[in-house]
């Protein structure tokens, strides 16, 4: 038995997460790691062949990880797109070593549960985002503006200030992040919200 097709599987969940179909993108990775079975269940897991310390049997755990944290980030997006918001969350927070990608998707969700549900999931962004850090500079960066974006949507001012504050220099440099943070700087009435204004508008 050759397995379940990783490529068919990535389109068909693509597709779901541009249509917004959450309940077949969450179908279609079960069956995915069904298929798989032991493999799907532990990251650590290895496929069979191979002695200890193979590199074609370390390659392809590797690769085995990576598809499995593909095929997941395009789930949370799907929930994402389909507005399955809570799901999105908890299927990023239950993932093992989840995809730079997923994080935004649950960092958006949180942004849309204070949105439009009203909920503060201030606190959820917070802690998603210092949970992983970024695997290079780019994701960092998507992930440190998901993250002020969705605290604005939660009306969390303060905390976005304070979470700017902790962000590297070059996510500080950017001007979304500059103008979220010059936002919280006026709702908090900050003596920094001039300074922060001028910057953004610089950026």
């Amino acid at each position: 038995d050759a397995g379940p097709d990783p490529f068919c599987y990535a389109a068909a969940l693509a597709a779901c997460r541009r249509g917004g179909q959450a309940a077949r993108a969450v179908g279609l990775l079960a069956r995915f790691e069904e298929k798989l079975g032991g493999e799907a269940g532990g990251e650590d897991a290895q496929p069979t062949g191979g002695g200890e310390g193979d590199p074609l049997r370390a390659t392809e755990g590797g690769q085995l990880r990576a598809t499995l944290a593909h095929l997941r980030e395009q789930t949370v997006g799907a929930c994402l797109a389909a507005g399955w918001l809570d799901e999105a969350v908890e299927r990023h927070r239950g993932a093992p070593s989840p995809s730079d990608r997923s994080l935004v998707f649950a960092l958006r969700a949180c942004g849309q549960l204070g949105l439009l549900r009203g909920a503060d999931a201030s606190s959820t962004a917070l802690q998603l985002h210092a949970a992983q850090p970024a695997a290079d500079l780019a994701g960092q960066i998507e992930a440190d503006e998901a993250l002020l974006s969705a605290l604005a949507s939660c009306g969390a001012w303060p905390a976005l200030l304070a979470a700017y504050d902790d962000l590297a220099a070059e996510s500080k440099a950017r001007r979304p992040c500059l103008n979220l943070a010059a936002q919280a700087a006026r709702a908090t009435d900050s003596d920094r919200a001039p300074e922060l204004a001028a910057l953004a508008a610089a950026a």
